[in-house]
């Protein structure tokens, strides 16, 4: 396996993390099953991944703040979903990068 999907792989893991903090556990498990099927070079990873954007109810929806639900401190709101944004779009890009080049996998 090639650089990029180890990249991917990280930051699929640290994201779970951060999502796994915050009890946000329905996106931990697609994220881990994401993480699975990359590791074992199945392109239905990559599928299955950018599956997760856009549209109602999508990972990228996730707001990390009291008023969804979550215990954050009001200090932490912005930091949190600032550096969840940023992971996203870094995650969303590898992927479709591992989409068009499906021979790093």
């Amino acid at each position: 396996m090639e650089e990029l999907p180890h990249l991917l792989i990280s930051k699929l893991r640290e994201l779970a993390t951060i999502f796994r903090s915050f009890d946000v556990i329905h996106w931990v498990e697609w994220l881990k099953e994401d993480v699975k099927l990359i590791e074992d070079g199945d392109l239905e990873g990559i599928h299955h991944l950018l599956s997760e954007y856009g549209g109602m109810g999508s990972i990228t929806d996730v707001f990390i703040t009291p008023k969804a639900g979550y215990k954050i401190a009001e200090d932490d709101i912005s930091q949190v979903n600032n550096q969840i944004s940023s992971m996203l779009s870094e995650i969303y890009s590898n992927a479709i990068d591992i989409k068009r080049d499906q021979s790093m996998l």
